[in-house]
């Protein structure tokens, strides 16, 4: 039974990194292949629900971005943050759809980020003798 719970954790991580993936395919495709291998990471979702859209990303800059990816425990949080800039300089164009992408994105990242903290809880829970009083503290 807890075996399955988990299974579903993690389906509905995937799905969810899928449907990230795909929107900023349509939306910004440099922006998506730097995103990309780093969506699984909660400090990528923290930013992209603080600030959704390729407009906002570029208007919070390499500081702004930084300092999210930073509080967050991102290591490389100076060389992501460049890297996003760098992503969002590689496309000139305003795709049609990308305001109503940066309507849905904050609520996917968001549900990354409690999907994460379910299953971190789940796995104390049967490894460490019960659950956490907050799994991301």
């Amino acid at each position: 039974m807890l075996t399955g719970f988990d299974l579903d954790l993690a389906r509905q991580i995937t799905q969810t990194s899928n449907r990230i993936h795909g929107l900023f395919t349509q939306i910004h495709p440099p922006l998506e292949r730097v995103l990309g291998p780093w969506l699984e990471h909660d400090a990528v979702s923290e930013v992209l629900s603080a600030w959704p859209n390729p407009a906002q990303l570029k208007h919070a800059g390499k500081t702004g971005i930084g300092a999210k990816l930073k509080k967050h425990r991102t290591r490389r949080h100076t060389a992501w943050s460049g890297a996003i800039l760098k992503a969002l300089d590689r496309q000139s164009v305003i795709v049609v759809g990308t305001d109503a992408a940066g309507l849905v994105i904050p609520h996917l990242a968001r549900q990354m980020i409690s999907l994460h903290d379910q299953r971190v809880g789940h796995e104390l829970g049967i490894h460490g003798g019960g659950p956490p009083s907050s799994p991301r503290s």
